[in-house]
C-alpha cells in the first residue's frame, strides 16, 4: 500500500504511539492544545484590554532630542500619528468569534455610514470620559477635513476604514475601565506598561510609526523579530510569581554608579588588566571585596540579569592600552545601566492586576502555576503567554504598517488626475473582475510590487519592431 502523503504545517497529525494499539495519548495530546490555547486568548483578551487604557496625554509627550538635543513638543504629523495609534489601542477590529460581547461597538455587516458613526461616537465617548477639552476633541457632525488638529480630524479617516463582514470594532477602553473597577485603583494607566512594556518596549517604540511599508517586510520577518518573546513572557511571570529572590537592583545601582565615578577620573594610557585592578580597588566598599574582573562582574550580576556594563569591563580587560574614548564609553554605560537598575528596584512582587490575569488564564487552562510540592509550571504559561503576545505585537505592527500605506495611499490619491481617464477606467474594471476569479474576500489592489520592471516594459515597447498589440505583450512577458 503506497504511504499516504502527510500534512507538513500539522506536525500533530504525524505523531504516533509507541504501540499501534494505545491511543490514549491523542487524548492527552488534544487537551494539551485546548488548555493552550485556551490560555492565549485570556493572556491575549488581556493585553489588548491593558492597550485599551493607555494614556491620551501620551500624544503629547516630548520628542527626545537626539546628540546632546533638548527634548521638544511633537510637530502636527507626529501628534496626528500618535493620536491614531492611540485610538486604535482604545478601539480595536476584532474577530466577532471570541470577542467580548460586552464591549462590541460595531460589526462588518452594518453599513458603512451606520458603523463609522458609532466608531466616531465611540471615540468621543472615550475622550470626553477622560476629560479632553471639548476644542480638542472635535465635532462628529463636521468632516475630518474641516477640523484639522482635533483628535476626530487626526482618527476618523483610519477609525472609518472598511473592515471584514466576519470583523467587530470593540471598545478596549470601556473594558480597561471595568478591569479597574473590578481589581481596583491599583491597575491605572502606567500600571498597564509593567506588562506591555515587555512586548512593546517602550512608550516611545509603541507610538512609533513603521519604518517600512507592507511591500517591505513579510510576516515571516516579523515572525523572526519576536523570537525572543517567550524569554519576555517568562521574564514577566518571574517578575510578577516567581518566588526567588532575584537581583538586588538598589545595590546594583549603587555600584553602577562608582564604576561611572572611577571611569570619569581613572587616567588612560594603562594596560586593560591594570584598569580592571584598580577599579575593583575603587569598589572596596562593596561585600564581597573584589581585586580582578570576576569579583567586579560579581557585583553587578543577578539571576536572570545582563547588562552592557559588564560586556565592556571583559572587552576593556583583554586591551592592551585602555583609552579616554574607552572610559568615557564606560562611563556613560555604567550611568545608563545605573538608571535602569534604579527604575527595576521593587520591582520583583506580586501585583493585583497581575493576579487576576493568571488567575482567569489557570482557570480556563485546568492547572495552575504554582504548585505544591513541585517547581512552578514556568515553561507551559511561558509558552502560553508567548503564544498570545507574539499575535497582538504582531497585529500591532501590521496596524502601523496599515496607517502607513493608509498615507502613502491618500498622497498618492491626490494624483490621480494625471491619468488618463481610458486608463484608469481599465484598470479599476481589471480590479473588479480580478477579485471576482481569484474569489478573494477583500477587494484586489495592484500594490507596487506588481508594477515592479514598468519602466523595462515601457522602453521594450518603444522599440521600432514593437508596433502590433502581440508584439506588446510578447515583449511584456
Amino acid at each position: 500500500m503506497p504511504q499516504q502523503p502527510t500534512t507538513q504545517r500539522a506536525y500533530t497529525l504525524r505523531l504516533r504511539g509507541a504501540d499501534p494499539n494505545e491511543t490514549s495519548w491523542r487524548e492527552a495530546l488534544w487537551q494539551t492544545h485546548e488548555a493552550v490555547n485556551k490560555g492565549a486568548k485570556v493572556f491575549g483578551d488581556w493585553l489588548l484590554t491593558l492597550r485599551g487604557g493607555l494614556d491620551h496625554a501620551l500624544a503629547d509627550t516630548k520628542v527626545k532630542g537626539k546628540k546632546g538635543k533638548p527634548d521638544r513638543d511633537p510637530s502636527a504629523e507626529e501628534r496626528k500619528a500618535r493620536r491614531i495609534l492611540l485610538a486604535l489601542s482604545w478601539l480595536s477590529v476584532e474577530s466577532k468569534l471570541g470577542a467580548p460581547a460586552d464591549f462590541i461597538i460595531a460589526s462588518g455587516e452594518e453599513t458603512a455610514e451606520a458603523r463609522n458613526a458609532k466608531v466616531i461616537a465611540a471615540l468621543e465617548e472615550i475622550l470626553r470620559s477622560r476629560d479632553v477639552a471639548e476644542e480638542a476633541i472635535g465635532d462628529v457632525t463636521k468632516k475630518p477635513e474641516d477640523q484639522p488638529g482635533t483628535w476626530i480630524g487626526d482618527c476618523a479617516p483610519s477609525l472609518t476604514a472598511a473592515i471584514r463582514e466576519d470583523a467587530v470594532w470593540v471598545n478596549r477602553s470601556k473594558a480597561f475601565d471595568e478591569a479597574v473597577k473590578s481589581i481596583g485603583s491599583s491597575l491605572t494607566r502606567e500600571e498597564a506598561w509593567d506588562m506591555l512594556e515587555r512586548f512593546f518596549g517602550s512608550r516611545d517604540a509603541y507610538l512609533a510609526p513603521a519604518k517600512g511599508s507592507e511591500d517591505e517586510s513579510s510576516e515571516t520577518e516579523q515572525e523572526d523579530k519576536t523570537k525572543d518573546l517567550v524569554q519576555k513572557a517568562g521574564q514577566w511571570l518571574s517578575s510578577r510569581f516567581g518566588t526567588g529572590k532575584g537581583a538586588d537592583f538598589c545595590r546594583m545601582a549603587d555600584v553602577y554608579k562608582k564604576i561611572a565615578e572611577w571611569a570619569d577620573n581613572a587616567q588612560a594610557d594603562t594596560t586593560g588588566n591594570d584598569a580592571i585592578n584598580n577599579l575593583a580597588a575603587f569598589l572596596s566598599e562593596f561585600n564581597p571585596a573584589s581585586n580582578d574582573l570576576k569579583g567586579v562582574l560579581g557585583l553587578i550580576s543577578g539571576p536572570g540579569y545582563k547588562s552592557a556594563t559588564r560586556n565592556l569591563l571583559t572587552q576593556i580587560a583583554a586591551k592592551a592600552t585602555v583609552t579616554q574614548q574607552d572610559l568615557a564609553r564606560l562611563k556613560d554605560t555604567a550611568t545608563e545601566d545605573a538608571r535602569k537598575c534604579y527604575q527595576n528596584t521593587g520591582s520583583k512582587g506580586q501585583r493585583r492586576y497581575a493576579d487576576s490575569i493568571l488567575k482567569d488564564v489557570e482557570s480556563v487552562c485546568g492547572f495552575t502555576y504554582l504548585q505544591e510540592g513541585g517547581p512552578a509550571r514556568h515553561s507551559e504559561f511561558a509558552v502560553i503567554l508567548d503564544h498570545a503576545a507574539r499575535r497582538v505585537s504582531l497585529a500591532h505592527t501590521w496596524i502601523k504598517r496599515a496607517e502607513a500605506e493608509r498615507r502613502k495611499f491618500e498622497e498618492d490619491a491626490k494624483k490621480i488626475g494625471q491619468v488618463p481617464k481610458a486608463a484608469k477606467d481599465w484598470l479599476d474594471q481589471f480590479c473588479l473582475e480580478r477579485s471576482g476569479v481569484s474569489g478573494a474576500q477583500e477587494p484586489y489592489r495592484i500594490r507596487r510590487r506588481a508594477v515592479d520592471g514598468w519602466k523595462e516594459v515601457v522602453t521594450a515597447w518603444s522599440k521600432a519592431d514593437c508596433k502590433t498589440a502581440e508584439d506588446r505583450i510578447a515583449a511584456a512577458r
